[in-house]
């Protein structure tokens, strides 16, 4: 059982701020932080840099005696960025924590629930900028419309996928790591023809894909290092009706260089979290007495802007 504080008093619980990072991480198949990893700053508004794609394909040949040295200028760029603060609280009457506590952790429960609903709108906004015609349109350097839906057996996605990785290849220099696609269209390539030959299953149609063709198994198949598969929706009504809309468009697939780095400097990379240290970062949490109420209230924050860094290190491809 927790300790009951004076009301107002706010606690810091570095507890359950673990406790509900490790459930977003490992229990809710979100994967905001998959595609924008976290890059911490040290102050909530200022300037970050970002690696030019100008000096990175620049190779070392012979050198002759007395001969200088082949140089790489580092070149990096300036972008600007200021965060804001996203929190989310779910009172916990003392009733139930009493009623319950002896049976699980009433406050970590609560917590895991905030957070889910707080890290799936960061998903929102990291998923809502890479979907986006603006700033990916397809045409040009940053997508194009697919030949044919991916969910159509007969669809060559493998030509689909090369061309976007040769495009961000083309770009930057950089080998694409990432495909993030819609839970229907990861299902529906277990009956892709090509795909299935690759398999070794073409001919077998009692064969069980989903037992073989994992997410793991598939980014093989297509040369990356993740393929990410999103099954969450939101509610996008403002008018206080529920509307849920799908995270990642059914029909659309996105193809990435991530990167390794958090660090935006080390090399061009798609996106980033930039989360401000010192309030909330990218999650925190807190409980605060609410004695008028006889209840504690559970809060957790994050203090985020999603940065795109480099627009060549992504390719939106539409009709998918």
């Amino acid at each position: 059982m927790n300790p009951i504080l004076a009301s107002g008093t706010t606690r810091p619980r570095r507890d359950l701020a673990d406790l509900g990072a490790l459930y977003v991480r490992d229990k809710a198949k979100l994967v905001g932080l998959r595609i924008a990893p976290v890059f911490r700053v040290d102050d909530k508004a200022g300037r970050y840099y970002r690696r030019s794609n100008r000096d990175m394909r620049i190779g070392s040949g012979p050198r002759a005696p007395g001969t200088g040295f082949q140089r790489i200028n580092f070149e990096i760029q300036e972008d600007t960025y200021n965060t804001a603060q996203y929190p989310l609280e779910s009172p916990v009457p003392r009733e139930i924590g009493e009623e319950f506590g002896d049976l699980f952790d009433v406050q970590g429960a609560a917590a895991e629930g905030v957070t889910y609903n707080l890290m799936l709108w960061h998903e929102q906004r990291v998923c809502g900028k890479i979907f986006n015609n603006t700033n990916f349109p397809n045409s040009g350097d940053t997508g194009k419309a697919s030949a044919a839906a991916f969910n159509v057996p007969t669809t060559k996605t493998i030509a689909e996928i090369n061309a976007a990785r040769e495009k961000i290849m083309a770009l930057t220099g950089q080998e694409a790591d990432t495909i993030v696609m819609h839970y229907s269209r990861y299902l529906a390539l277990g009956q892709n023809e090509e795909i299935r030959a690759t398999v070794g299953v073409r001919h077998n149609d009692q064969v069980n894909m989903q037992a073989i063709l994992t997410a793991e198994r598939l980014a093989g198949i297509y040369g990356v290092r993740q393929v990410i598969v999103s099954d969450r929706v939101y509610n996008s009504s403002t008018s206080g009706a529920v509307t849920l809309t799908p995270l990642v468009p059914e029909n659309e697939i996105f193809v990435a260089y991530v990167g390794q780095s958090p660090n935006p400097q080390v090399e061009p990379c798609l996106m980033r979290t930039l989360a401000w240290t010192a309030d909330g970062g990218e999650f925190d949490a807190e409980t605060v007495a609410d004695d008028l109420n006889r209840q504690d209230l559970v809060r957790v924050l994050q203090n985020t802007d999603e940065k795109i860094i480099n627009t060549g290190c992504g390719f939106r491809i539409t009709g998918a």
